[in-house]
């Protein structure tokens, strides 16, 4: 399953275009058990690493474990997952970096296209949502990327960061105020003549 990837840097805006995933696990279906679970254990070298922090715009990867586990499930296979992401963003107050620790749990549906088409021109079973079409093989690499990219801040801070308050304070302000001068002026003049109206 080949999909174009997008992100946008939360300062810059720039798109970038990823037309495979940044790592690749690829699984062919016909290798899977049809009556049980199938497990496996993801994990990335340095260039994956790399490839992943590229990806999703951060610093550097800490640490990546993924936990995949694919059941069948009529009329399809259902993929469940854990993920343990430690990556290094950049503060957006502050520029200094910060530690973002992900726990995310992944479900996902691999259901046949005719199934899917099924599912759209009537009311959309809640469970099938999320839900990719069932190919010859599933790209796990896919999967893991968006499930990440879906939960990451895209605007970390720092714990404690924030904007300057306004420091101005009208009630502060010692500046002259020409309105109030001319309220007293006024006040003055009918001090002075309080009959100059009267006959």
């Amino acid at each position: 399953m080949k999909r174009k990837h997008q992100r946008i840097h939360p300062e810059e805006r720039d798109l970038q275009t990823w037309e495979s995933p940044p790592f690749s696990r690829r699984i062919k279906i016909s290798d899977l058990h049809p009556k049980r679970s199938n497990r496996f254990s993801i994990k990335l070298n340095d260039l994956e690493k790399s490839n992943l922090a590229k990806f999703l715009n951060v610093n550097q990867i800490h640490l990546f474990k993924c936990a995949i586990d694919l059941q069948p499930s009529e009329p399809g296979w259902l993929v469940l997952g854990k993920i343990n992401l430690v990556a290094s963003q950049l503060c957006v107050i502050t520029l200094e970096k910060v530690r973002t620790n992900l726990q995310i749990t992944l479900k996902r549906y691999l259901t046949p296209e005719s199934e899917r088409l099924l599912n759209e021109s009537v009311l959309l079973d809640l469970d099938l949502v999320d839900s990719d079409p069932l190919n010859e093989s599933v790209e796990l690499g896919d999967i893991i990327s968006e499930e990440i990219i879906l939960v990451l801040p895209q605007y970390p801070r720092k714990q404690g960061a924030g904007f300057l308050k306004d420091t101005i304070s009208l009630e502060n302000d010692e500046r002259p105020n020409p309105f109030q001068k001319l309220s007293e002026l006024k006040k003055h003049m009918g001090e002075v003549s309080p009959n100059k109206n009267k006959k």
